[in-house]
């Protein structure tokens, strides 16, 4: 089964977007980390169902923007590098079936440094106790720079393989 390309993992994934909403009925801004697409498109799938106000932002780092690209040629495009700190986000290439889905239902694709992402790790680790590797940690980074008071944002947070 490929890790996301897949139309049941993205439903899978989708679970989070139906807990995000269920929990938290007033968000805004869903920030969620962006590899391959799987993640991303599940929980704007079920976040555009059940709360189609509330905008749904990929992070990708900065070294490694397929989707954003993507976007900006029309198409899928392929990276020839990845370069990032945020080895679960190395992906070059945006699957086929998760693009299709993303490029419909995310607003935004935003990149974040690795700086940003690193401190993110350590925000998360010295405020809440959370280990998070930085691949998990890129949502948090970009929600770190909201300053809207007036806004209920929610940052996907995955994967603790943190060495």
């Amino acid at each position: 089964m490929p890790p996301f390309d897949d139309p049941l993992i993205v439903a899978g994934q989708g679970t989070a977007g139906l807990e995000i909403v269920e929990q938290q009925p007033e968000v805004t801004v869903v920030f969620v980390p962006v590899s391959g697409g799987g993640l991303i498109s599940g929980v704007a799938t079920a976040v555009r169902a059940l709360r189609p106000t509330a905008r749904v932002v990929g992070v990708e780092p900065a070294g490694a923007p397929r989707f954003a690209r993507s976007r900006a040629a029309g198409k899928p495009v392929a990276l020839e590098q990845a370069e990032t700190i945020a080895d679960g986000l190395r992906v070059l290439t945006p699957g086929k079936l998760t693009w299709e889905i993303a490029n419909q239902y995310v607003d935004e694709f935003m990149a974040v440094s690795d700086e940003e992402t690193l401190g993110a790790v350590r925000r998360l680790l010295a405020d809440g106790k959370v280990v998070v590797e930085p691949s998990g940690a890129v949502a948090v980074a970009a929600a770190l720079g909201m300053r809207a008071s007036d806004i209920h944002v929610v940052a996907v947070v995955s994967g603790g393989n943190a060495d």
